[in-house]
């Protein structure tokens, strides 16, 4: 495949600048089709790349000119600190951050895009993560009223019929999930409290295809471990970090941190009032 930038002499000394003098580098004066294929082009010496846009309106373009690049892309969309509870895409943005986390888990290679308030979530460690998935395997030994235990403290919700992520149903001896970082569902049927087979299956038509021999199920919610931690900790020097605008990152992060300790004062300010309103 041919590669254009490999033989570009700036190129060459951007690649070599970063890997011999371990600092930031700043490149100015890309387009940002430009950004993108640069980026790209440094990968190769890295593991995984994290990129951080300068909104989230980015982020979506940004994804679609990697996946040119790199197949291995996923969004890290960041919470809303106000307001997630309530939020109605709370659920699908849970999914798209816990498939964001597998992938780095379970894969040597990729990109993950995110925004400042991204990296301001604090979140569970790679151990604590790995401790709240279950694996399923052909011939495992497990009751399935206990998987199904299993489920519900994973915050998986029981349904008479799996319709999206994050469900699971229990009808005799099968046992429906939709694991909130997969595509599709999986079946699994069982021989007493012998897994006997694992399939994908579809939605609409419910009939099984593709027989697994093992699946990882990961957590449907994130629930932070002793030891919370950054996304930012779940990459290391192996990595690539690339701030697109770092100017404007910076003034995003600043405007988050703000708005949010604002919203604190304002809860904690009411909260006093209506205390001494009950005390009078």
């Amino acid at each position: 495949m041919y590669d254009p930038l490999s033989g570009m002499p700036e190129f060459i000394e951007l690649r070599e600048e970063l890997k011999t003098k371990g600092r930031p580098v700043s490149v100015l004066g890309c387009m940002s089709s430009q950004k993108i294929e640069l980026v790209s082009g440094l990968m190769r010496d890295y593991g995984w790349l994290l990129y951080i846009c300068r909104d989230e309106r980015a982020l979506t373009p940004v994804f679609n000119d990697f996946k040119n690049f790199e197949p291995n892309t996923y969004i890290y969309p960041a919470k809303d600190l106000l307001f997630y509870s309530s939020d109605i895409r709370g659920g699908y943005l849970t999914n798209e951050r816990m498939e964001a986390l597998k992938h780095l888990l379970e894969d040597e290679k990729g990109v993950l895009i995110t925004t400042a308030d991204g990296l301001m979530d604090k979140i569970s460690d790679r151990e604590a993560l790995k401790g709240q998935s279950i694996r399923l395997y052909e011939s495992m030994i497990i009751d399935p009223a206990e998987l199904s235990k299993l489920l519900s403290a994973m915050s998986y919700n029981r349904v008479p019929e799996v319709e999206i992520r994050g469900e699971y149903s229990v009808r005799g001896g099968i046992v429906d999930i939709f694991p909130v970082t997969e595509d599709e569902p999986y079946r699994i049927e069982f021989f007493d409290k012998e897994v006997d087979t694992i399939r994908s299956f579809d939605i609409e038509s419910q009939r099984s295809h593709d027989r697994k021999e093992a699946i990882e199920i990961y957590a449907a919610s994130e629930k932070a471990g002793k030891k919370e931690v950054s996304l930012l900790d779940y990459f290391d020097e192996d990595d690539l970090i690339a701030l697109d605008e770092p100017v404007r990152v910076r003034e995003r992060a600043s405007s988050v941190e703000l708005e949010f300790s604002e919203s604190v004062a304002r809860r904690l300010e009411k909260g006093l009032e209506a205390d001494e309103d009950m005390a009078e």
